[in-house]
């Protein structure tokens, strides 16, 4: 069990309810980070790219949420603190940097990923909530939070509209690399919110 867990709540899903806690994660979660994206994700990243989120809180907020009664990970999200710092304008696209327009900050969404038996239960939603209840704590008045999701991802899409984030844009062929999209039913475009 992790000793600095933030808060403990309870989600009933499809089978039992889920007693789970949420924490910033740090180094410490790189195995288990990785290991749940792999599963999760459609896509294979680098040892690189799951070691920066859990290893750079300057660059990254990465928190997780934890199935209290199995004493593991079931879900994360990471969101890039400040694209500009970290990325050229050159590869933005032309909405990007549209949404960056007189924000003090830009932050990003990278990832937000729940184990396959723990979905539908909230906890993606809970995951991020208190994301962007540290971000807002941390960023100056005036920053924008944004992310990519795919056109498909009806769920996902209800959930961040449902929080407050509205679609700005879409991405042709973002998905291309993803091996479950789909050209023919454009599976593979991306909306931006």
């Amino acid at each position: 069990m992790h000793s600095n867990m933030q808060q403990l709540n309870t989600f009933a899903g499809a089978g039992q309810p889920t007693l789970v806690s949420y924490r910033i994660l740090t180094e410490d979660d790189f195995v288990t980070v990785k290991e749940l994206g792999n599963r999760c994700l459609p896509q294979r990243y680098h040892d690189d790219y799951w070691l920066g989120l859990v290893n750079s809180p300057e660059t990254y907020t990465t928190f997780g949420v934890f199935d209290i009664y199995q004493d593991h990970l079931i879900g994360v999200v990471s969101v890039l603190m400040d694209v500009l710092e970290y990325l050229s304008v050159e590869y933005l696209n032309e909405v990007e940097k549209s949404l960056m327009a007189g924000a003090t900050q830009v932050c990003y969404v990278c990832t937000l990923f729940i184990a396959h038996t723990s979905r539908s239960q909230g906890l993606g939603k809970g995951l991020l909530l208190r994301c962007i209840e540290h971000i807002r704590s941390t960023v100056p008045r005036g920053s924008v939070i944004y992310l990519h999701v795919q056109v498909s991802n009806q769920a996902a899409i209800s959930m961040y509209t449902n929080l407050g984030f509205q679609q700005a844009g879409m991405l042709p062929g973002y998905y291309k690399e993803s091996f479950d999209a789909s050209p023919q039913n454009g599976s593979m475009d991306a909306l931006i919110l």
